[in-house]
């Protein structure tokens, strides 16, 4: 490769990911000028319709930034490396005179319906392992992007606990970003209370998958059909997967138990 080609090949490093910004309406006009409420009729779970506020011209977008509300303005720009269009976050003009109050939370990544609509900042952590609405021993990982694609944040997963008679276990849960699917494992069976599980048992329980984002663990008894919402540990901080291969150095982090 001579000077020339590298030199064109840095410039195009340096251009901006995103340009072309310009100002959408979520959703897709019907035959007779009303608003059809079904954002992602057809498309895959990652895109939604938008249209042009100024005629009726309608898109296919990306929407891994903010949640589904039709008739929402959003502002919608284009990957200059996949040439997508994509949204980048709602319309700070229009939204907050919309929506009131609850503008904040509609500039986070789209949820299922299963979860419920945010009124604290816990409820819009991206990844965070929460109980589901559902109830008994369900809980979901709320959606988040990583390396390898998109989790969705829509799948439960009921957790098993321990068979072990009068003890009880840490059920760490995770996603392993490879299958983008839940993995659960079980620390080891004590007699403790969450406070003073050990945190060795949680490494001992985790270590062997280099691929999975844990994102939290809930403390069950054997016989548990239902979750301690105090029960529960985060452990996003705890390690972070191999980001490329499942072979290489793994960055151990440990909170403090309280």
């Amino acid at each position: 490769m001579g000077v020339y080609e590298q030199n064109v090949k840095r410039f195009r490093r340096l251009r901006p990911k995103h340009a072309d910004y310009e100002i959408r309406v979520m959703g897709r006009l019907n035959a007779d000028g009303t608003l059809d409420t079904d954002l992602t009729a057809g498309l895959d779970a990652t895109y939604v319709w938008v249209h042009d506020p100024d005629n009726r011209i309608t898109s296919r977008v990306k929407n891994l930034r903010v949640e589904n509300a039709p008739g929402m303005r959003v502002e919608v720009a284009r990957n200059t490396h996949s040439g997508e269009l994509e949204i980048m976050g709602v319309d700070p003009l229009s939204t907050p005179l919309a929506y009131g109050e609850a503008a904040a939370a509609l500039n986070s990544p789209r949820k299922g319906s299963i979860i419920p609509t945010p009124t604290t900042g816990r409820d819009i952590v991206t990844g965070g392992l929460y109980l589901s609405t559902t109830g008994g021993l369900n809980v979901i990982v709320t959606a988040f992007q990583h390396l390898n694609g998109y989790w969705t944040g829509v799948t439960e997963k009921l957790l098993t606990p321990t068979a072990t008679a009068g003890s009880k276990a840490l059920n760490c849960i995770g996603i392993d970003l490879y299958a983008n699917a839940y993995i659960e494992v079980l620390t080891q069976n004590r007699n403790d209370s969450i406070t003073s599980m050990h945190p060795q048992d949680v490494y001992a329980a985790i270590a062997p998958y280099p691929t999975v984002l844990w994102t939290g663990a809930v403390e069950l008894a054997n016989g548990a059909t239902s979750i301690d919402p105090s029960k529960f540990l985060d452990l996003r901080l705890w390690r972070l997967p191999t980001a490329i291969a499942q072979t290489g150095a793994l960055i151990q982090m440990y909170r403090l138990f309280h």
